[in-house]
């Protein structure tokens, strides 16, 4: 077989990462809709497809952080605007994958250490905070999200108050490496959006080091493998400082891993 053929054969990833740099705009549409379905499709394959270069993936990361944006931000304005506001919220194309991604992290936080009351902040929620919604409506708890953005703060306000949320969801607009409120919770959650740019997460885990409660529990959203071309990884010298209590890698169609802390 000849190596221009290999090649061909060996470039599925890469033959998507054209179609995708060469894209306009994210906004939801069919043919973008239709390119992330078929990345989330490889990213969730065997780990031997990817031939991007570490630079080609940094580019990648940042795309889908955008184009995860301008979904969210979509559904989030078509949910307000709704009559049915929480039968829309259903209709959300990954709605079962949040709900299987806050069920793995609310019963890996309940295997840890119990907390008589838990008090959760949430980094990064964007204008869809649905981790928040899920455990506000699903599990009951108050949670205070807090995002860089004030557009999708804006969105995600009026979308918490559509749904009759805002007595158990607060968004706050705030810059999580620079927040230092983080006190006042005994749980706080790192979404994998946050801070994206390579070192921030770093800056945002030596926030909460230095100001949460001794105790506190810290849920850091990663990726690994081919799920890499979807988000960063947590980079381990991010995490120093922290005593390490478990790591969960889902091997269904849940895209995040996540990595438990402990602040001691």
């Amino acid at each position: 077989m000849s190596e221009v053929r290999l090649k061909g054969m060996e470039n599925p990833i890469r033959k998507l990462y054209g179609k995708l740099t060469a894209l306009k705009t994210y906004t939801p549409s069919e043919e973008v809709n239709g390119l992330f379905v078929e990345l989330v499709r490889l990213a969730l394959g065997p780990d031997d497809k990817n031939t991007l270069t570490a630079e080609e993936m940094d580019k990648l990361q940042v795309i889908c952080g955008t184009a995860e944006y301008e979904l969210e931000k979509y559904w989030a304005e078509k949910i307000v605007r709704s009559d049915d506001p929480k039968g829309v919220m259903e209709d959300f194309p990954y709605m079962e994958n949040y709900q299987k991604l806050t069920r793995m992290e609310w019963f890996s936080l309940l295997s840890c250490e119990a907390h008589e009351e838990h008090g959760i902040f949430f980094a990064g929620g964007g204008p869809l905070p649905l981790t928040a919604i899920l455990l506000a409506r699903d599990y009951g708890q108050k949670v205070t999200v807090a995002d860089i953005d004030a557009d999708a703060c804006d969105f995600s306000m009026r979308l918490v108050k559509a749904l009759g949320l805002d007595k158990k969801i607060t968004v706050i607009n705030a810059d999580a490496a620079e927040y230092e409120g983080y006190g006042g919770f005994n749980v706080i959650i790192v979404a994998a959006l946050a801070g994206l740019e390579k070192g921030m997460k770093g800056r945002i885990l030596g926030k909460i080091k230095k100001h949460a409660l001794r105790g506190a529990h810290v849920l850091a959203r990663s990726s690994w493998g081919m799920r890499e071309l979807l988000y960063r990884p947590l980079e381990p010298e991010a995490c120093d400082g922290f005593k390490r209590i478990i790591e969960v890698r889902p091997r269904n169609d849940v895209v995040n891993s996540i990595v438990i802390f402990k602040n001691s």
